[in-house]
């Protein structure tokens, strides 16, 4: 989550991590996991944006990293590209935010490399899914629309907000409809809405892939 002064979106942080919990049979104790997470901000340097990362094990102890993180990419669009891999919407992994995601990493840190913002799936049935660490919107029509969760993806929190806040609805969207949107943009809770241009997908090269 992003630390600006305060935890953003807090409650939907814990929430999410509540229901993931109650769903694997993780002990969850959210008024200890907010206390760990005030004394964190004990060393935070005053005007600077952190990441904050919550680490959950079976038992219930949690962790607390943190790192500082630039102001983004600002207005100008940055590279997105589009995985060779597809993801199968029935594994569960995909609907909770886990560390079992070896698919996500390997070609987040491969695009990374390449100076890409972030890499987005689809999954077996060419449904685009989200992004390797974050949520897709495209805009068409002036109308912005983001996949549902049945395509397989995990709920994000600042998807929520703008669900919720009527400025974005759900709606299947496949490849073609990625080209041809009006624009493209990626978010989640730390950089918050960002435009991203794609390279020229290949849907020829793209093959199966299921998580375990």
């Amino acid at each position: 989550m992003l630390w600006d002064g305060k935890f953003r979106h807090l409650d939907g942080h814990l929430g999410r991590m509540r229901d993931s919990a109650a769903y694997f049979g993780f002990v969850f104790d959210r008024a200890e996991i907010i206390r760990i997470l005030i004394s964190s901000q004990d060393g935070f340097k005053r005007n600077v944006r952190y990441r904050v990362r919550v680490l959950l094990a079976k038992d219930g102890n949690a962790t607390v990293e943190n790192s500082e993180i630039g102001q983004g990419p600002g207005q100008a669009a940055v590279q997105a590209a589009v995985s060779v891999f597809r993801t199968d919407s029935r594994s569960i992994l995909l609907y909770h935010k886990t560390t079992n995601r070896r698919l996500y990493d390997a070609e987040y840190g491969h695009y990374r490399a390449k100076g890409y913002f972030d890499v987005i799936f689809l999954n077996t049935k060419g449904e685009v899914t989200e992004g390797a660490i974050t949520n897709v919107v495209i805009k068409k029509n002036g109308k912005f629309y983001t996949p549902p969760l049945s395509s397989g993806l995990l709920p994000g929190i600042f998807r929520a907000y703008l669900i919720k806040s009527g400025r974005v609805k759900e709606k299947k969207i496949f490849l073609k409809d990625l080209c041809k949107a009006d624009k493209v943009f990626l978010c989640n809770s730390v950089r918050g809405l960002v435009e991203v241009k794609l390279t020229s997908p290949r849907p020829s090269l793209i093959i199966d892939h299921h998580e375990s």
